[in-house]
């Protein structure tokens, strides 16, 4: 759909990074902002953990800048929530001097170079000669209401995020579901749970990501709704997780279905 563009993203606060104009919400704007949001964006780091969704984002909009040549470039701008500010400051903090890769509808269209924090709370993909192309990312980020049905219905089960809602996997990533019995704690009890099994990638990311999380709780969120919750005391390296606390069997048993549905 997209081809990997040779620019990087430009964002509002570093505009002297890059000695390009353009880079300010200045200019001609050609679309108005549009917050009914449905795309699939995702912004991942470089060991594919996905960071940012398009639930952090509140706005997408076409600007135009024209130089002194009178040449036209245009630029798809993306607006974050205020949670999405605050996680993209601190994404781009952790992530200086390295690329970010932004994923729209599963294709990598940008690989930005982070050379500082990012603040300002707006992004722009950079590098589109014709207002057509512009306009075919910007739709395929906003997308439709059918289209968010079904991706949730895929993808938007089950996610394993912190406690600030940053996601670590999602269902995407995890291979499948099962209830099992297994044996718990030191007394060897043996209980009915279930058991979420990663993806070679999820197992990676889960390993890497939850090395930082020793001694914090990571919970398991189920269309929306906190199922359970764990509190690290070492990293996840065996491409599973336990959950184990639900009390209700018959509400394990519903948890289950949704995220075999979800599969």
């Amino acid at each position: 759909m997209f081809k990997l563009k040779r620019y990087l993203m430009v964002f509002l606060c570093v505009l002297c990074l890059l000695n390009i104009t353009a880079c300010s919400k200045e200019g001609n704007q050609e679309e108005n902002i549009d917050t009914n949001l449905y795309g699939n964006l995702e912004i991942k780091n470089d060991v594919g953990e996905v960071l940012i969704t398009i639930d952090d984002i509140k706005a997408v909009e076409i600007s135009t800048v024209v130089d002194e040549n009178s040449n036209k470039e245009y630029y798809v701008g993306i607006s974050f929530t205020d949670n999405g500010t605050t996680k993209f400051a601190n994404i781009t903090k952790e992530n200086i001097g390295k690329s970010l890769s932004i994923y729209v509808d599963d294709e990598l269209i940008s690989q930005p170079m982070i050379n500082s924090v990012i603040e300002g709370g707006y992004a722009q993909l950079t590098g589109y000669s014709n207002y057509e192309e512009a306009e075919k990312l910007m739709n395929a980020i906003k997308g439709s209401k059918d289209d968010k049905t079904t991706d949730e219905h895929i993808s938007g089960v089950v996610k394993i995020t912190e406690n600030d809602g940053t996601i670590l996997v999602e269902s995407s990533q995890i291979e499948y579901a099962s209830m099992e019995t297994r044996s718990i704690g030191k007394g060897g009890s043996n209980v009915q749970v279930i058991v979420l099994y990663f993806t070679e990638d999820g197992t990676s990311i889960m390993e890497s990501k939850t090395k930082k999380l020793i001694g914090e709780e990571i919970n398991v969120v189920v269309y929306g709704e906190l199922v359970h919750s764990v509190i690290l005391d070492e990293a996840i390296k065996n491409g599973e997780l336990i959950i184990d606390t639900i009390e209700d069997y018959g509400k394990m048993t519903e948890v289950w279905s949704e995220i075999q549905d979800g599969k």
